[in-house]
């Protein structure tokens, strides 16, 4: 646990480096190794809500499902992951093979070619399944025909279901395609479009979750959703730490999570576990009302000396009107 002291506050529009951002990546794999989040952004777009699945649904895949695979001296290896978290969804604990496979694929920036990166994680997730599957059969010595034969698997083969779920955490809107058909270029030829892929990919984009649907979430999840739609708006945020006393006691991923994300510096202090955020946030905004004033002064010292005035005049401005101490009139007097 960690102390928290939000020291500045910065508006962030920018392009975050996908590569760069390790701190927020720590905090999604904190949040998704929650089985009972992963349910919740599940439901969240597939059900507006309802409970289409529980915590108890949700398995780790197996380690075949996990890998990505590349052809290196005729021998497939396992390359990387597929995507940031990929879920076993089993829906009857009687049934083996009652379950499709579920990915997350966490995005701060949009991607031109979402729907071809989603096809690719797909395809090859599938072709590890295919892969087990040939491994298994062909040791079975099963009696087989010409065409399982030919085909290496039996007939009744078919593949679990792969979905992969895109969260765009993000600021700019995500006007990119949804559609793998979207990448390719026009046909004359009409009769060619119902052979076209038709994968597209579910979104869900945090800013857009009914509050609802939100305070059902998992605690964690729940506060890194609400904080971060909250981050662009001061008064918000005030609010919204004033509301949840949990945000006086995060764990290290989430609070170094939100400060990549949002833009929010923090100062840390690893002694103390605890710290009244509201105040810090008070502290904060008060610091910036004085450093706005002291802009505004030093426009006007400048503004004064350009019109020839004498330093007593400028001294007796500051005194009368401004209210500062000699001190202090002396070092801005110095300064400016």
């Amino acid at each position: 646990m960690l102390y928290l002291v939000l020291v500045m506050f910065l508006p962030v529009e920018k392009v975050f480096p996908e590569s760069a951002m390790p701190k927020v990546d720590a905090m999604m794999k904190m949040l998704f190794e929650s089985d009972e989040a992963v349910a919740d952004v599940f439901n969240a777009v597939f059900g507006g809500g309802c409970r289409l699945i529980d915590a108890s649904m949700v398995h780790p895949a197996s380690e075949h499902a996990l890998t990505m695979l590349k052809q290196d001296n005729e021998q497939w290896m396992a390359r990387e992951r597929i995507c940031d978290v990929v879920r076993r969804i089993q829906w009857d604990d009687s049934e083996p093979d009652s379950y499709f496979l579920l990915g997350i694929e966490n995005q701060l920036n949009p991607h031109l070619l979402m729907p071809w990166r989603v096809m690719e994680m797909q395809d090859l997730t599938y072709w590890s399944q295919l892969r087990e599957t040939i491994r298994q059969f062909s040791g079975e010595n099963k009696p087989m025909d010409k065409v399982e034969f030919l085909s290496a698997v039996a007939r009744s083969f078919r593949f679990n279901r792969i979905v992969t779920l895109v969260i765009y955490w993000g600021n700019e809107p995500w006007c990119v395609p949804r559609q793998f058909a979207e990448l390719l270029k026009p046909t004359p030829f009409t009769a060619l479009l119902p052979f076209e892929p038709r994968m597209t990919y579910p979104l869900l984009i945090p800013s857009e979750i009914s509050p609802k649907i939100i305070d059902g979430m998992e605690k964690f999840l729940k506060l890194v959703i609400k904080y971060v739609c909250a981050s662009k708006d001061k008064g918000l945020l005030q609010a919204l730490l004033e509301e949840y006393p949990e945000y006086q006691r995060l764990p290290r991923n989430l609070a170094q999570g939100l400060l990549e994300l949002t833009g929010c510096l923090w100062q840390v202090d690893e002694k103390k576990e605890t710290v009244n955020m509201c105040k810090a946030i008070d502290d904060w905004m008060k610091e910036e009302r004085e450093e706005g004033r002291d802009e505004t002064v030093k426009k006007i010292v400048l503004y004064l000396r350009e019109k020839s005035l004498t330093e007593d005049t400028l001294r007796e401005f500051l005194a009368e009107q401004m209210k500062y101490s000699p001190e202090q009139i002396a070092e801005i007097c110095a300064v400016h």
